[in-house]
């Protein structure tokens, strides 16, 4: 079933490549073309035929050999002396115009291909996307939505490109490593650069030339390379905290299953409400249900005590290697996997709250309506979360819904959609470090009896005035500073931390 539907996404994508346009063109030409080989065949008969033209070979080979010359004027029985067939009189003057409106597009096409490159090589201010995937149409196609006038899409291999041109984007094909694929796509002059292949050094090769050409020109460049191992990202996002960094360039590492996650459970939190927190079962343990139970851990619920979190299904069998990668996420969590004893639940515990989060979309809606249908409680929520677009989830959920549920206990969750949104992975770890430091803030003023009536200070982030997120922000650049005064480096916590 997966690999079908499959199949008939890739057919119906490569379908939708051909502009429609182009398409009309195309149908124009060879339209033009059979009508003027049947109509020369059958005047050019008629003519060879007639007594007042001299002797030329008279079989159908010849005479198709004489109709294909129609198309370059070379056509000699045409030439002679009349009466002229209609069919070939009329097939003289087509054959001719359907060569001529060929080569019209032809060039047409040739100038539009060398208008596209020059457009992306001197392309200012613009956003450079590098990648083949999904990430990085649905990310290069956000970017053109969201105020860019240039977006450039670097990719490696043709169906990329194909897929650039359906969105209306400028592309480059090439090894985006490679620098003279960025210099084609206008690295030098370009405003910000995300890398979002699936090869993580990939990205990270990328980022590096990005930075050659920054320094070359001078000029400031914001660079995000995707990441795609979760232990890896941490890492570098730990080095890149104690480094003062380059006050032109401006590097940081993203997964888009951690941003993705973060969202999930903004929108549907743990403790909606001030109700007891919900009790949580991940199916499927890939990047996106690590991601989750990562950022279930970095959540405070009402009383501060450990939330139950079951994983079930793919790759469960991986969870003790991630808990000794993650020590946090145990301390937060009580985590059981298949084949054990779920942990005891409070006495008040609150409804069970399921995140379907296998990568395989088919998989995941079967998983998430079997999970659906066993639901007991009236509480009790499921989000199936899709790795790309699916029209299930018009199908499930919403007003325009096919399917009907009252309850709203059952939902879908886009991972691409929700995680490729340009601003969402500009908020870098600065960012975050900053909102930490201004929700530190908000605490302990608030366990003094502040409060936001009185203190502006303490409003929440998104109605801080300016000066004040500057502050925050400034703050949390000037750690890296600080660890270097120290001689100090921020590292990883794991289980084989010193």
């Amino acid at each position: 079933m997966a690999k079908g539907s499959a199949g008939l996404r890739d057919g119906v994508a490569a379908a939708s490549v051909l502009p429609r346009r182009a398409l009309w063109r195309l149908l124009l030409v060879v339209g033009m073309a059979i009508a003027a080989l049947i109509l020369g065949y059958i005047g050019l008969s008629q003519y060879l035929s007639q007594q007042v033209v001299p002797q030329y070979a008279k079989g159908w080979t010849d005479i198709v050999f004489l109709d294909i010359q129609l198309f370059v004027l070379n056509a000699a029985p045409a030439a002679g002396p009349g009466p002229i067939p209609v069919p070939l009189g009329i097939a003289r003057f087509l054959a001719p115009a359907a060569t001529a409106v060929a080569a019209v597009e032809a060039v047409r096409l040739a100038l539009s291909e060398q208008r596209r490159r020059w457009s992306a090589a001197s392309a200012s201010d613009h956003a450079i996307v590098t990648g083949d995937g999904p990430v990085a149409v649905a990310l290069a196609r956000r970017l053109g939505d969201g105020g860019y006038r240039k977006v450039v899409l670097v990719s490696a291999t043709p169906a990329g490109t194909d897929e650039a041109r359906s969105h209306r984007l400028l592309e480059v094909f090439g090894d985006p490593s490679d620098a003279e694929t960025l210099r084609a796509a206008g690295v030098g002059r370009a405003d910000v650069l995300y890398a979002c292949a699936e090869d993580s050094t990939t990205n990270a090769a990328t980022a590096l030339r990005a930075r050659e050409f920054s320094r070359a020109h001078d000029r400031k460049l914001a660079t995000f390379a995707q990441v795609r191992d979760a232990e890896i990202c941490v890492a570098l996002r730990a080095q890149r905290i104690g480094t003062a960094g380059d006050a032109r360039f401006r590097l940081d590492f993203f997964a888009i299953e951690d941003i993705a996650a973060r969202v999930l459970l903004d929108k549907h939190p743990l403790a909606p409400g001030g109700t007891p927190p919900v009790q949580v079962v991940i199916i499927g343990f890939g990047r996106l249900g690590r991601a989750v139970l990562r950022e279930i851990a970095r959540r405070l619920t009402p009383d501060d005590s450990p939330l139950t979190v079951a994983i079930r299904g793919e790759s469960a069998d991986t969870l003790p290697g991630f808990l000794n990668h993650f020590p946090a996420v145990r301390e937060k969590c009580r985590v059981s996997q298949d084949g054990e004893p779920p942990p005891r639940p409070s006495q008040e515990a609150g409804p069970t709250l399921t995140f379907v989060c296998l990568s395989d979309n088919d998989d995941a809606l079967t998983a998430g309506l079997v999970a659906a249908h066993s639901l007991t409680g009236r509480a009790d929520r499921v989000v199936i979360c899709m790795s790309e677009p699916s029209p299930f989830g018009t199908i499930l959920t919403g007003r325009h819904a096919l399917l009907d549920d009252r309850q709203g206990r059952l939902a879908v969750f886009g991972v691409t959609e929700e995680g490729c949104v340009p601003g969402r992975i500009r908020e870098d770890l600065t960012d975050q470090l900053a909102r930490a430091i201004h929700q530190a803030y908000v605490d302990n003023r608030t366990r003094r009896g502040d409060s936001p009536r009185l203190n502006k200070s303490m409003r929440p982030w998104e109605e801080l005035p300016p000066d004040r997120q500057r502050a925050n922000l400034a703050q949390a650049k000037d750690i890296g500073v600080k660890l270097e005064a120290i001689d100090s480096i921020v590292v990883p916590r794991s289980a084989g931390a010193p």
